[in-house]
Parts: structure tokens; C-alpha cells; sequence
């Protein structure tokens, strides 16, 4: 044992400060557990005698766990404070859907309209709720048109019977009394839609879909196509509108273009179908040629030739007037790089004819590493540079159709 005496000094000032000590940790090891060890605890501090046992003290302290966990109460900093009450949220308007169709067809971007034809707009509108104070949902149109070049109605819809998600329709009546210069831009009509209170009071609501209705409206007639997708016809239609539009001198290239293009978008159709080339990326441009002559001979039978001389060059494909380039791609999928690539040579080709369009048919052979998008994105009308100063300047400048096939595909269930 060693008491208060061993440490020399001021023995009794020594004494007085274990004393407290000892006391402390008295009161501290009767609240330890386990039992056994606030047992040796205790035996090795002696508050009567002022005394400490230092081997029983130490191997008591050896077995006290740690890291030791103390319960502290801080004082509330923030009494006599009070919550605020939360504000109640005003509900916002809910976002609107709205799908259009004009004659009972899906509208397209831009629509080819003919002047002086009443079209009919049908509207369908979807959202999540409709406004409790709400009584009308009224649908106005925006635009820079001076209000004599159209006519177009004002929509409303009133407040369905039933409470939640709705879906409603409204349909009005679009005309276009002239037609537009060939040059001008598309006609843009944006859609504000508004809720209407009972009191007259106007809330506008956010639109997605068909938000931005465009249209172009042309009196040059519409070429007739059939290529046995409805969509891919209003899309090529629409390009070879806007070829005639923009280039009136090519009218009688038209007709033997046209039963091309209808050949090779049917080509694509069947090919991608029967997934001719679907995991190749060792297709050669003779073996992509032979195949599309053949598809081409069904449906035009033997004035599809292939090899003719022409320019000084050896052409891949010819029907009558028409020159078709066949090419294999292995380096890019870029459509816009894909068209700049290889239109120079068929329109060297065909400028010798005095003709001024060309059509490039592309087997895209690159990585699908994203799966291959709409058919109509494959389909292209460009612009082709020619010698001899600006496009501008030139009474028949020239153009090209671009077709892509997409071979090298991949599995569908690859891309999950």
C-alpha cells in the first residue's frame, strides 16, 4: 500500500486533494459494469485510509472497455423559441400533354399544306389533374403572322365530369388563303393554353408534345408516293416537294426518281427485315451490289442495269435517267459526314446528263453500340457543291438522296 506520506511536501494539502480524488472515483466505479470488474475497483482504492493499491488498480483499469460512452445533457440553446408554422402550398398547375392530328393524320414537322383547303386540327389533351377552380382550359395560338395570311380557331375544353387524370379533345379548323415564297421560313404556331377561372381570371400551363406546330404551305402539287409505310410516304413526299419547290427545273426527273426511291425505301424495309446483313461487317461493295440490283430487277424490272460508262467512270446502277452510287461504309455512322462523303461522285455522273439529281444508297458496316432510330433519319435530300463559284449564282445547282442501310446490327435483347 502507498499513502499520502510517500509523496513528500505538503502532506496534509496532498492528502486533501487524494481524498477527493478517491472519493470520485469511488462514486464513479459503484455506477461501473460488469459487477466484476467496479468489484476490483473498488478493492484497490481505499477512501478510508486515503490509499491506492496500484497492481489491483491497474489490472482493474485494464478491463474497463473502451471507448467509454458518457450521456451529456447540454442546456435547450433555443428555448423560448417557436416553430413558425409552414405555410400551406398553393397546388401548382399541372403540365399538359397535347398530341395533334390534321385530317385525322399524325402532324409532322414541317407540315406541306395546300393554299385555300380548309384542314381540320384535332387536339387531344392529357393531364395528371385538372385544377379545382379551373372551369375551362382554353387554347390560343402565338405567332409572328400578320392575321390576314391564316386561319386558325381557338380551342377550348371544358371542366371534364370527373375528378383526377384526364384526356379530352377539341378541334377547330386551319386554312392558309396564298402560298408562301419558296425562300420564306416555316410558318410557327407555339400553343398557350390556359386554365379559366370562375371569374374569368387566366393561369397558364406548360405544354409538351406538340407545343410548336410548323407548317409550310406550297402550291406546287404534292408528288404521289407509295412505298407501303404511311410515314416514310409523307416523308419522302415531303422531300420531293421541297425539291420541285427549290428546284422547278427537275420536274422531269421526277418520275423515274420517284419509282427509284419507292425501290431502294422498300429495299431497306425487306433487307432490314429479313436481317440480311445483321452481324456482318465484312460485306464488300460488290456483294452489297449484287444484292440490291436483284431486289431492284423484282420491282423494275430489266431497265435496271448495272456497269454502264458514263463521265469516264464506271456507274453502279442506272434505271433510264436515274443514277443510283452503291456504297459500304466502315468508318462512321454520321449521316451528314456519310452524305458529304459520296456525293460528289454520282453528281459528276449525272451533270453530264443535264440532270441535277443523284441518289447515294449507303451500307452503314460501323459498331452499333445504340440501337438504329427511325427509318426516316436514313432518308436525306442535301445540298452538293459543284465547280464553278457559289451555289447561289447557278441556274442548276444540284442535290442528292441519301438513303443508309444499317447492316452489322445487333440483337435487340444485346442492348439490355
Amino acid at each position: 500500500m502507498v499513502s499520502a506520506a510517500d509523496v513528500g511536501g505538503d502532506v496534509a494539502g496532498t492528502r486533501a486533494r487524494l481524498t477527493v480524488l478517491l472519493q470520485t472515483v469511488a462514486d464513479t466505479t459503484a455506477r461501473t459494469r460488469p459487477r466484476s470488474t467496479r468489484t476490483r475497483l473498488a478493492a484497490a482504492f481505499d477512501t478510508a485510509a486515503v490509499s491506492i493499491d496500484r497492481r489491483n488498480a491497474v489490472s482493474a483499469l485494464l478491463r474497463l472497455p473502451l471507448p467509454s460512452l458518457y450521456l451529456g445533457l447540454e442546456p435547450d440553446r433555443y428555448a423560448g423559441r417557436r416553430t413558425s408554422p409552414a405555410e400551406p402550398q398553393r397546388p401548382q398547375p399541372p403540365v399538359l400533354k397535347v398530341i395533334g392530328s390534321l385530317d385525322s393524320s399524325p402532324l409532322v414537322t414541317p407540315q406541306i399544306l395546300k393554299p385555300g383547303i380548309v384542314y381540320d386540327l384535332r387536339l387531344r389533351v392529357k393531364g395528371a389533374r385538372w385544377p379545382a377552380d379551373a372551369t375551362a382550359l382554353l387554347i390560343r395560338w402565338l405567332t409572328t403572322c400578320p392575321t390576314g395570311v391564316y386561319d386558325l380557331s381557338s380551342l377550348r375544353i371544358e371542366r371534364p365530369l370527373t375528378e383526377g387524370e384526364f384526356e379530352e379533345w377539341a378541334t377547330g379548323q386551319l386554312r392558309f388563303p396564298s402560298p408562301q415564297s419558296t425562300l420564306s421560313g416555316d410558318l410557327v404556331f407555339i400553343a398557350q393554353c390556359l386554365f379559366e377561372g370562375p371569374g374569368g381570371e387566366l393561369t397558364e400551363v406548360s405544354v409538351v408534345g406538340h407545343h410548336e406546330l410548323r407548317f409550310r404551305v406550297s402550291d406546287v402539287p404534292l408528288v404521289g408516293v407509295d412505298t407501303e409505310n404511311r410515314q416514310v410516304d409523307l416523308h419522302l413526299s415531303q422531300l420531293l416537294t421541297q425539291l420541285r419547290s427549290a428546284l422547278p427545273s427537275t420536274a422531269s426527273e421526277l418520275p423515274d426518281l420517284l419509282r427509284v426511291l419507292e425501290t431502294l425505301v422498300a429495299v431497306i424495309g425487306a433487307f432490314a427485315q429479313e436481317g440480311l446483313f445483321k452481324g456482318r461487317a465484312d460485306v464488300s461493295e460488290k456483294e452489297f451490289q449484287r444484292e440490291v440490283a436483284r431486289a431492284m430487277r423484282v420491282r423494275l424490272g430489266p431497265d435496271v442495269q448495272e456497269h454502264g460508262n458514263l463521265a469516264g467512270g464506271i456507274l453502279d446502277i442506272r434505271f433510264r435517267g436515274t443514277i443510283v452510287e452503291l456504297k459500304v461504309e466502315k468508318a462512321t455512322g454520321d449521316r451528314q459526314r456519310i452524305a458529304r462523303k459520296y456525293t460528289a461522285q454520282p453528281t459528276q455522273y449525272v451533270g453530264t446528263t443535264a440532270r441535277q439529281v443523284s441518289v447515294v444508297f449507303v451500307l452503314d458496316l460501323t459498331e452499333k453500340r445504340n440501337p438504329p432510330g427511325d427509318i426516316r433519319n436514313d432518308i436525306l435530300l442535301v445540298d452538293v457543291p459543284t465547280h464553278g463559284g457559289p451555289e447561289t449564282g447557278k441556274a442548276y445547282p444540284s442535290k442528292a438522296f441519301v438513303l443508309v442501310l444499317n447492316g452489322n446490327v445487333r440483337d435487340p435483347s444485346s442492348y439490355s
